[in-house]
Order: C-alpha cells, then sequence, then structure tokens
C-alpha cells in the first residue's frame, strides 16, 4: 500500500540558458511564433547553452519531494514508447517512486525549458502522448487505499479522456476519505477564462470540487476566479469549490493562504533567484509533507515556503531536493 498517488502528465524537461546578448532577439522570436511552436530543438541552439536533461511534470515534481521526504509513493501517466519514456520511469524509479504508466505508440512530450538572467523562463512545448488514459480497477485501488491523492494538468489537446479520469478518481478518492490536492496549472485555469462552458472546463470544474487543498499561482487564481486580488481570488474559489484550503503562491512574496476560519499571507525572503522553475511544484511539497504529518495550516505554508525557497537556487532539481531538511 502507497502513502502518495499522483497524476498528471509527464515529460522530459530539457533545460538551457540563454547566451549572452540574445536574449532580445529569443524573446522577440518566442513572442512571434508562440510558446507552442517548437519543431525541433535544433532550430533554437543559435540562442542558447544547455544544461541539463530532467524528467518534468508538475505532479510528479511534487511527488518526487513527497517520496524524498520519505513517503511511499506511486504515480499514474501515459508515455510513448520511446527512449524519452524509458529515461522518465528510471529517473522516477531511481526515487522510489512506482508508475502505473499506460505505453502507447507515440512520442513522449518534452519542454524545452529557457532560462532567463533575472530567475523567470519560457517554457517551449513540444506535444507529445499523455491525453488518452482509461479508468481502470488498478488506478481505483490504489486512490482508495493511499492517504494523498495529488493532481496536475494533462494537455487535453486530442482526448479529454485522461482529464476524465481524474475527475472520476478524485470522486472516489474523496468519498473514500483520501485527502485529494490539485495543482490546476494554466492548462485547466484558462478554460475558465472561455465565456462558453466547455466540457473540458467542466470537467475541471468536478476536479476542484472535489479538491481539499488547491494550488495556484497568482494568474491561475485569476483565470479560475475573474479576480485581480488574490485576497478576493481566494474567497470566491472557496465558495465556489468548498476546498477545505486554497494557496496562491506569490513568488518572492511567499503565499497567501484561506481556509474557512483563517486567511493569512506568509512572507518569504531569498536572495535573487537561480530560476523560479518547479518552485510551485516545491511548496506544494512542502505543504502537503507538513499537512500530512498532522501539523497546522500554518506550520505547512512554512514548510512550503522553506522548500520554495531552496528550489529557486538550483537548475537541477535533484540539488534542490538533496537539501530538504524534514
Amino acid at each position: 500500500m502507497v502513502d502518495v498517488v499522483g497524476m498528471g502528465a509527464l515529460n522530459e524537461d530539457i533545460i538551457s540558458a540563454i547566451k549572452p546578448g540574445k536574449e532580445e532577439e529569443l524573446l522577440k522570436r518566442i513572442k512571434k511564433e508562440g510558446r507552442h511552436h517548437i519543431a525541433t530543438y535544433d532550430d533554437y541552439t543559435d540562442y542558447l547553452d544547455f544544461k541539463l536533461r530532467v524528467d518534468g511534470g508538475s505532479a510528479a515534481n511534487t511527488i518526487t519531494g513527497l517520496a524524498m521526504a520519505g513517503w511511499k509513493c506511486s504515480f499514474i501517466s501515459e508515455l510513448g514508447n520511446d527512449e524519452t519514456a524509458a529515461f522518465i520511469e528510471k529517473q522516477l524509479n531511481k526515487q522510489g517512486i512506482e508508475t502505473v504508466i499506460k505505453k502507447v505508440d507515440g512520442k513522449t512530450g518534452s519542454c524545452g525549458i529557457i532560462l532567463h538572467a533575472d530567475g523567470k523562463y519560457s517554457v517551449l512545448f513540444k506535444e507529445g502522448v499523455s491525453d488518452d488514459i482509461e479508468l481502470s480497477d488498478d488506478m481505483l485501488n490504489k486512490v482508495r487505499s493511499c492517504k494523498l491523492f495529488h493532481l496536475s494538468p494533462f494537455a487535453s489537446f486530442k482526448s479529454l479522456s485522461s482529464l476524465k479520469t481524474q475527475a472520476a478518481l478524485a470522486v472516489e478518492a474523496k468519498k473514500s476519505g483520501v485527502v485529494v490536492s490539485v495543482s490546476p496549472g494554466r492548462l485547466y485555469a484558462e478554460t475558465f477564462t472561455s465565456a462558453d462552458k466547455t466540457e473540458k472546463q467542466q470537467l475541471a470544474e468536478r476536479l476542484l470540487s472535489n479538491s481539499d487543498i488547491i494550488f495556484i499561482n497568482k494568474n491561475e487564481a485569476r483565470m479560475i476566479s475573474g479576480e485581480e486580488n488574490h485576497e478576493s481570488a481566494s474567497q470566491k474559489i472557496l465558495s465556489i469549490f468548498n476546498p477545505k484550503i486554497v494557496c496562491i503562491t506569490l513568488g518572492s512574496k511567499g503565499c497567501h493562504v484561506r481556509t474557512v476560519d483563517k486567511n493569512f499571507v506568509l512572507e518569504t525572503s531569498y536572495a535573487k533567484p537561480v530560476t523560479t522553475l518547479g518552485a510551485g511544484d516545491a511548496f506544494a511539497a512542502g505543504f502537503l509533507d507538513a499537512y500530512l504529518r498532522g501539523n497546522s495550516v500554518e506550520e505547512c505554508a512554512k514548510q512550503g515556503n522553506e522548500f520554495a525557497s531552496v528550489c529557486v537556487n538550483f537548475i537541477d532539481p535533484n540539488e534542490y531536493l538533496a537539501r530538504i531538511k524534514i
């Protein structure tokens, strides 16, 4: 029996820094072509210095942090039949994470992560398989018997099957008394900005309505709630979806947390970040580890900030994970 089950898209992250003097030119090109336009990474070699290749995906990052904190973890996703898939599974298994992976013909998704000099980053997404996961008895048994079920988005470009399965599993987990946490990310949050209520938005609503803890950043909070102020956004999200806790990460300013009877901002401090890549996922890992140990919501937020403040100092997530102090 595992303690924590995660579910979300898996991909490789190819992390590069921008060559000196090339940032303005590259950012103009990205803006013109679009963040999701990339045929091959070779198109960008004139601008970039390769740094690192790692496994990625929001929920996978958080689950890896929880595995390093000592929890027995399992992960549900879909991969292609290629070398990238083998690389990702190997990385997860190295952290002791059991995998429930659907293998299909096709390529595994990847992200070109471009680090900026100020610590921010751009993402160039290369579409792969991930959207066709169907509900199975194995998945149901795992989520019904664990302590925590944590989810992050699938691209849902070709099919809504994976999102439908997430929503169904969240319902079953909730019925079984399992804590359900969701990091909807931009891919699910942006569905709420449409004037028409699409099937994808309805499924995202169902997912959030069956969650106990929602992790979002300021932009995602605005998209979901329609409110510009994070205080108003958290109140609206709490009233619509009725989770126990809403956590809005505020970057270097820390986090804003709201429950039915508590509402606070917990500040953090760190020097100029090497990169903010994965900081939100690290926050979720720290928060959830403390939550599973029975700590107060304030202590959970404090540990979330601590995990994130360590994460921003390293490009390689393994460096951050090695420095986690529980």
